[in-house]
């Protein structure tokens, strides 16, 4: 039988002498027990924060994050270290403690594929993170910046517009270098990216072929960082879908999928944009919502719904939608391989390797149909690298708010990639995309970062 530290046995009252009347006597003792619940029992009966009494503290889900393999326990206070600490400390110590920790946890899922209680640690994170500002709110400025910027469509794409203006005495080329005074660490071995002054919403007339008689109907969702940092890449993805005689549409009142509110917790807000971007893609009356990033495919095809629960009308019109999401390279995969297009071409042609996105690869559960894309090209030689599916170290506000630990995680990526001896990396995340190409910029500028769309379409040219 098994006996822990942490096991305790008593054996019940023990009978003892006692003095009564000038004699003594045979008498049972009292036991009295007192349990300190200290917060234990309130997670014992949610239903959702029940599951961290599954833990039994093996530490795996430590040897596998990104943040605790650089900052090591102690920052943690002194409950538990890691992601699991994080949640801990809310019950069993504040929920101010945790507040302190909780942003540490990027949220890469590497954790839920090792732990054996198949604890959701970074669900369960959010979970709290919301609770914080439901019960206190966020600092005002944040507060309005997500009810009348974010949440504002109009609004939030004229300040980006206007941003690719006010950027230009920093920005060279695609890049911002260098940034001066107390900004100067944004930018320390690694280049930020610039605002387009062309969004891809400003290119749809331009890119979009009229088809007769299409064989689907997809309705593109593009995203911020696509929108007004890669516009390159939406053109690639609408050049590959009508090349399949697709017809594609751009659903002008889209907005933000609400992930960056969603990741500190705010909901009501995000409920704004999700119903924003429901009735934009319920008009469009598509086959298929395609997205080329798996952050914002993952929002559409479970957050949504989940956020929406507490309004039965408006869940069962993002369960609608959700069932018609699709992840770019999968449903290119799919579609290739119905038309004889994804067969391997073993060369010696220009090296590439890929970058699995945490999101994409654990959220979504898609990672071999990139690969099989990749490796259907003619003129190209896939190789893997190292550590291919762990976080980059950009992770939304992480790679900015905390630039000195997205920085190390970031040089390891760029050492396994220079490793690889490859001249392309190649992504389906436009976030780790942001994070690679800066890296990769200051550090290894002869390789280059690629969405897999670019590849693509680069393809149909030759």
């Amino acid at each position: 039988q098994l006996m822990t530290s942490y096991m305790t046995m008593i054996c019940g009252p023990t009978p003892a002498m006692v003095k009564k009347d000038g004699k003594w006597v045979e008498e049972q003792k009292e036991l009295h027990i007192i349990l300190l619940d200290n917060g234990r029992l309130k997670a014992a009966k949610d239903e959702k924060f029940k599951q961290i009494y599954q833990c039994v503290r093996c530490a795996s889900c430590l040897n596998v994050c990104p943040v605790y393999t650089l900052v090591g326990g102690h920052v943690y206070g002194h409950i538990y270290a890691g992601g699991i600490g994080a949640i801990l400390t809310a019950f069993l110590h504040s929920m101010g403690d945790f507040e302190k920790i909780n942003e540490l946890c990027i949220g890469c899922r590497k954790c839920t594929t090792v732990c054996p209680g198949r604890i959701d640690i970074p669900g369960l994170i959010e979970e709290l993170r919301a609770h914080s500002v439901k019960e206190k709110g966020l600092p005002f400025a944040v507060q309005a910046m997500f009810d009348h910027v974010i949440a504002n469509r109009k609004v939030f794409h004229t300040l980006l517009r206007l941003a690719s203006i006010g950027q230009k005495p920093f920005q060279s080329g695609d890049f911002i270098r260098h940034l001066p005074l107390f900004f100067a660490g944004l930018t320390k071995d690694r280049s930020l990216p610039a605002v387009t002054a062309n969004p891809l919403r400003d290119q749809i007339k331009r890119i979009t072929k009229t088809n007769s008689r299409p064989v689907k109907r997809i309705a593109f969702f593009s995203g911020c960082s696509t929108d007004f940092v890669f516009p390159e890449t939406g053109v690639a993805v609408y050049k590959v879908l009508q090349d399949m005689n697709m017809e594609v549409i751009f659903p002008e009142d889209q907005s933000c999928c609400g992930k960056p509110m969603l990741g500190i917790g705010e909901r009501e807000a995000s409920k704004k944009v999700a119903k924003q971007n429901i009735k934009a893609f319920e008009a469009a009356n598509a086959d298929v919502i395609l997205s080329a990033c798996p952050t914002c495919a993952e929002t559409w095809q479970t957050t949504f719904v989940e956020i929406l629960h507490d309004e039965p009308e408006w869940k069962q019109r993002a369960e609608n939608l959700a069932g018609k999401v699709r992840e770019f390279t999968s449903f290119v995969a799919e579609e290739y391989e119905k038309a004889g297009r994804l067969t391997s071409t073993a060369n010696n042609g220009i090296k590439v390797t890929y970058h699995d996105s945490c999101h994409m690869r654990r959220s979504l559960n898609i990672f071999e149909e990139p690969r099989q894309l990749l490796k259907a090209l003619p003129g190209y030689n896939f190789v893997e690298m190292k550590d291919c599916d762990k976080c980059c170290g950009m992770a939304g506000a992480f790679g900015v708010k905390y630039a000195a630990l997205s920085r190390p995680i970031l040089k390891q990526k760029i050492t396994n990639i220079s490793d690889t001896g490859a001249e392309v990396v190649a992504v389906a995340c436009p976030a780790c995309m942001m994070q690679l190409r800066g890296g990769l910029d200051q550090q290894l500028p002869q390789v280059k970062v690629k969405h897999v769309a670019q590849i693509l379409a680069e393809q149909l040219d030759k």
